[in-house]
């Protein structure tokens, strides 16, 4: 039965509604943007996201809908192995560790449930954060040394790869639909952006997370829920 307001007079003013949406659980975890590929995706089953479309993934099949293409600056790169056949999933980021490798095998075979590849830490421009945007399938693997000239060079990588001192620069993620016989899914296309950032964090925050991002767990790391597609 719905109260008629009318009935109860002047109700006090609480602040406390205003703050509702404050009441999140804390993450304690970098999140990933997620280009959702194929119509099989759990994110699309339960009618939280379309195909085609970069979301934010949250605990199970919940999700944050960005759009089909998102602006983003590349500030690190790092190798990842992924293994989605663990309940939670496993991460390795030593290329030289036997089980990233066994994984990495395991991951040229279709549906293993594993993925390997280049994982960018990014900064995108409407949600205002970081996340992780790890290139773990094929067809992301093929478009991630795109990313590469957009990502800064120190002063010791210029001087290691013959190159020059830059910053980091903003590109634009796209998709593209492939089509093959009884198969259709989504593929990242990266394109260059000329739209400025105006959002960015401070240097220092920048520098705090290439360094986090960079020295991850050196023993096999359980994924946090919500990270990865199963």
């Amino acid at each position: 039965m719905t109260t008629d307001l009318a009935t109860l007079g002047n109700l006090p003013v609480s602040a406390a509604q205003n703050r509702l949406a404050t009441y999140k659980p804390p993450i304690t975890y970098l999140r990933r943007l997620h280009l959702v590929s194929s119509g099989s995706a759990k994110y699309v089953a339960a009618g939280n996201s379309p195909v085609g479309v970069y979301i934010i993934p949250g605990t199970g099949a919940e999700c944050e809908v960005l759009s089909d293409n998102v602006d983003i600056i590349p500030f690190a790169i790092r190798d990842k192995a992924l293994d989605t056949n663990e309940n939670p999933p496993v991460a390795l980021f030593d290329i030289d560790d036997p089980l990233y490798q066994e994984i990495e095998e395991r991951s040229k075979t279709k549906d293993s449930g594993c993925l390997c590849g280049p994982s960018f830490l990014v900064f995108e421009r409407n949600m205002g954060e970081f996340f992780e945007f790890f290139c773990g399938g094929v067809s992301a693997q093929m478009e991630a040394g795109k990313l590469g000239p957009f990502l800064p060079v120190s002063p010791a990588q210029a001087e290691l790869f013959g190159t020059e001192v830059k910053g980091a620069d903003p590109l634009t993620l796209q998709t593209k639909q492939i089509t093959r016989p009884r198969q259709l899914w989504y593929a990242p296309v990266v394109t260059a952006c000329s739209t400025p950032f105006n959002n960015l964090p401070s240097a220092e925050v920048i520098v705090a997370e290439i360094v986090k991002f960079m020295n991850p767990p050196t023993a096999v790391e359980k994924v946090q829920e919500g990270e990865v597609e199963r």
